[in-house]
Formats: structure tokens, sequence, C-alpha cells
């Protein structure tokens, strides 16, 4: 238990014990990350490793500690997505982990040294969060 595992098995093994733990872990790992086709394959990104995502059109990017992917799904549906106690919007254009926050100015966050834009709207939301 100190481990916190996913599930947990004991002996004798059933069955039906083990697709149960199996289906646990799934969903778990599901609402622990955010799941999207890129080209055909579906990737599955932790939350945590999320840094922001950026509107462009009618496609997001999606910035990671690593990498960036583009899907084309607009700003707003994705908002409906995410957990909101993570993921907070700044501006139109911006949804950022609010964990990643380096450094926050009055018109700007700081994220890995990338200056993202907070708006007049969505700043009183902020302010309770960050």
């Amino acid at each position: 238990m100190l481990t916190n595992p996913e599930a947990y098995l004991t002996k004798p093994l059933k069955k039906h014990d083990l697709l149960a733990a199996m289906q646990l872990t799934v969903i778990r790992k599901r609402l622990k990350s955010f799941t999207f086709k890129d080209g055909h394959h579906e990737v599955s990104l932790e939350y945590d490793h999320i840094l922001f995502f950026n509107a462009d059109g009618n496609y997001t990017h999606i910035y990671t500690t690593n990498k960036k992917y583009t899907i084309r799904q607009s700003l707003t549906s994705l908002i409906n997505d995410l957990p909101r106690d993570i993921f907070k919007q700044t501006h139109r254009s911006f949804i950022i982990n609010i964990n990643k926050v380096t450094r926050k100015a009055s018109s700007k966050i700081i994220i890995n040294n990338i200056e993202i834009p907070i708006s007049r709207t969505f700043d009183k939301m902020l302010k309770k969060t960050v």
C-alpha cells in the first residue's frame, strides 16, 4: 500500500479479479491524462507533462515539457475535457497548467520562459487559483 498501486491482486488469482484490476488501471490512467489522435497514432499525455494549450484557428497546439503537438480541436471544446483544478484559461487563445507557472505578472504568466498573456476577462478567475 505504501507504493500506491493502481490495483491489488490476491492469490489464488481469479480471472474476473484480473480483468477488474486491468479495467481499473485503464480508467485511472484516463483520469490522469489527455488522449488525442496524432496522425494514425493515439497519444496519451499525462497532465503533469502538459505546459499549456495555444489556439490557432480551428487547431490547438499542445506544448509539453519536450514536444509540441497540433490537434484539430477548438480551445472552447477542449476546456471541457480538462480538469478545472489543473487547467485554467488565461486568454481566449491560451489554457495553462497552473502547476507549471514559474512567474506571474499583472498582464502575463511565465511558463518555461514563455510569456502567456492574461486578459482582463480571465484575470479575475486566475487570482483565486494562481
